[in-house]
């Protein structure tokens, strides 16, 4: 995952080249000939008059102002993602703790949980297969069960 200060960093120059880009081609165009169209004299109007290269330029500094925005709310979003992720790690300990609390207190009380059985046999080295097979468990839900064991205790 990229660090946001660099994200910023690189976008913010990626504006700025995109700005300089596209001045160095419209300078260069007019110079060599190939801009669109008859190359202005001095103090005349048309594609190649200093209006016009005005006119992009704005555009240009227009579009460069929008690219700087949407990093702007990019990086809200970024910077709000740490507080959402803590939240939901939160709810699934609450979750967690809300089934291991059920399983003590339910009917199979006295049984090892399948899902606790199944984490004990990874821990074995049993393959997912085979604990599937044993517990009654499809891979997928013995690999979820493992990955979220993993996850909750970083």
């Amino acid at each position: 995952m990229i660090p946001l200060d660099l994200w910023l960093t690189f976008s913010e120059g990626a504006a700025i080249m995109l700005s300089a880009g596209s001045l160095w081609l419209l300078i260069h165009g007019r110079k060599s000939g190939s801009w669109p169209g008859p190359v202005a004299e001095t103090g005349a109007s048309g594609p190649g008059s200093n209006e016009a290269l005005q006119q992009l330029v704005e555009e240009s500094q227009a579009l460069c102002t929008e690219l700087l925005n949407r990093v702007d709310e990019n990086k809200a979003l970024v910077n709000d993602l740490p507080g959402r992720m803590d939240e939901k790690i939160h709810q699934l300990s609450r979750l967690l703790n809300r089934v291991e609390e059920d399983s003590a207190s339910g009917p199979t009380a006295g049984k090892k949980n399948r899902y606790l059985e199944a984490m004990d046999l990874a821990e074995d080295g049993l393959p997912l297969p085979e604990i599937g097979k044993r517990l009654h468990l499809t891979k997928g839900e013995v690999q979820l069960l493992l990955d979220l064991k993993t996850y909750c205790l970083k």
